[in-house]
């Protein structure tokens, strides 16, 4: 199977959404010039972040305890120039290289969710280091996933530990490039010396980097110090980068309207970017949110809501206009269990997204707020994306697939189940392994007829069969002792 579809090399007829026009996205564009411009960005308790937009041209205003930077459109400009619009990562095994092209699209976890449905027991409890480990053995089984989005938290471990040995075991667990927060400046050099190991040191690191660092600024128009010095030491890092989240929730931290909320996010998308390149210009940058509306009803952050993707797919848009490589929300459903909820809801949002052209979709397995992970919502997940690529193929126009030698050949009332045309094709479409299409007497003659039951008891096979590139004793005692120290030192 293919990991990824290129949105730009689909036949003429494929199907992908125009959300955004030019002329609106040059007006968002303006719209965020002016924010940063005029109101900037605060950025708490950080004089390094300070410094680097001050050595940068931005005028600085400093207060006690923070700093306002207003960014001159000219360097928002020079900043955009610099980014890379080719990104390619690589993970621990030979083909795992994946590179970002315009309108390439994959697909992968949501962020660090705390809670998950027990496969075994179907009861809801807190995520351990396990369960991020066989969360991501499962990525690396599916073609689908091309990169791995940290997706659960190790809260079984220290408090404020769980980055650390979530990548301890997503390392372990793949050999696909991994996305990970580190929360803190601290942890994120721990975790680059783990990667360094698994790569065989900083040098080799440097040339084919294994991780991406994921941080969100807090809108509206604030880095506060942790996000600040983790797009700072990604950026330092030889060979790193970066994705810089915003979130926003309409009606709470920007106006109850998308053309509101959208200006703002893209300010604050900026800033995160500015910064990035003002430490080190050339680092790779994602423009990317995870933002969605606010539920005044029950005051909660709904990510099953068409909302998330409307700005998912903006988003995407606004980084096809500065050719820039993309990353969002879209498989999320609000429903707290697999059911006709979350079908509905992950479906219109995925499809939503990956027909924007969104470089990374997130959101598979994630229910109730983005808080929980579920395998069975997972696996059916797969099977929706295998759908979404024959949407995105579109209608291929050409002499061969048009067949229209065959059709006058067959004539009136002729069948083409015997041609050579349908043997050579079939397999080219759909064929959902959960979504059943059988008639009921056949259904009901299945050991398991219900799908939920049947994606559980497959998420469970392949974490028992599959098994991720190899990890030598050697590198696993190199990330036992850096894990050993890093809690010593913790005290």
């Amino acid at each position: 199977m293919l990991q990824s579809i290129n949105y730009r090399s689909l036949p003429e007829f494929a199907w992908t959404i125009n959300g955004l026009s030019r002329v609106s996205i040059e007006k968002i564009h303006e719209s965020g010039l002016d924010l940063l411009k005029n109101i900037g960005i605060k950025v708490e308790d950080n004089p390094r972040a300070l410094e680097i937009f001050h050595a940068g041209g931005c005028i600085i205003e400093q207060h006690n305890d923070y700093g306002i930077a207003k960014i001159p459109s000219g360097i928002v400009e020079d900043c955009l120039q610099k980014a890379p619009r080719h990104i390619k990562v690589y993970g621990r095994s030979e083909n795992s290289g994946y590179e970002f092209k315009l309108g390439q699209v994959t697909f992968t976890p949501f962020g660090e969710q705390i809670q998950i449905i027990d496969p075994k027991t179907r009861k809801i409890r807190t995520t351990t280091q396990k369960d991020v480990a066989e969360i991501t053995r499962l990525c690396d089984y599916f073609d689908q996933v091309a990169v791995v989005q940290r997706m659960a938290a190790a809260l079984d471990k220290p408090l404020g530990t769980h980055p650390v040995f979530n990548a301890q075991a997503m390392f372990e667990n793949t050999g696909k490039h991994i996305y990970i927060g580190p929360v803190d400046a601290e942890k994120f050099r721990i975790i680059a010396d783990i990667a360094a190991a698994h790569a065989g040191g900083r040098e080799k690191l440097a040339q084919k980097p294994l991780f991406t660092t994921l941080t969100c600024p807090t809108v509206p128009f604030r880095l506060e110090k942790n996000c600040a010095d983790l797009i700072i030491e990604s950026a330092l890092l030889e060979g790193g980068g970066f994705v810089s989240s915003p979130v926003p929730l309409l009606s709470m931290n920007t106006p109850a309207s998308l053309a509101g909320a959208l200006i703002i996010v893209w300010a604050d998308i900026l800033a995160g970017l500015i910064l990035g390149q003002l430490t080190r210009p050339g680092t790779r940058t994602f423009l990317s949110n995870s933002g969605t509306m606010l539920d005044l009803r029950f005051m909660g952050s709904d990510y099953g809501a068409p909302e998330m993707a409307m700005i998912s797919g903006a988003i995407a848009k606004m980084a096809q206009y500065f050719e820039l490589p993309s990353h969002g929300s879209g498989f999320h459903s609000d429903s707290k269990t697999v059911d006709a909820q979350s079908g509905y809801e992950s479906a219109m949002n995925g499809v939503v997204a990956a027909m924007s052209g969104l470089n990374i979709v997130n959101g598979l397995g994630a229910l109730e707020l983005g808080y929980t992970f579920d395998y069975a919502k997972f696996m059916l997940d797969i099977d929706m994306v295998d759908n979404i690529k024959v949407i995105l193929g579109g209608v291929d126009l050409s002499h061969e697939e048009m067949a229209l030698a065959l059709i006058k050949e067959k004539g009136p009332g002729g069948e083409f189940l015997s041609s050579q045309h349908t043997m050579e094709r079939m397999r080219q479409l759909s064929n959902p392994k959960f979504f059943d299409r059988r008639d009921r007497k056949s259904w009901l003659q299945q050991e398991l007829t219900d799908i939920v039951d049947k994606a559980y008891a497959e998420s469970q096979m392949i974490i028992q069969s599959h098994n991720p590139p190899d990890v030598s004793s050697d590198i696993r005692r190199q990330v036992d002792e850096i894990i050993k120290k890093y809690i010593k030192d913790l005290g």
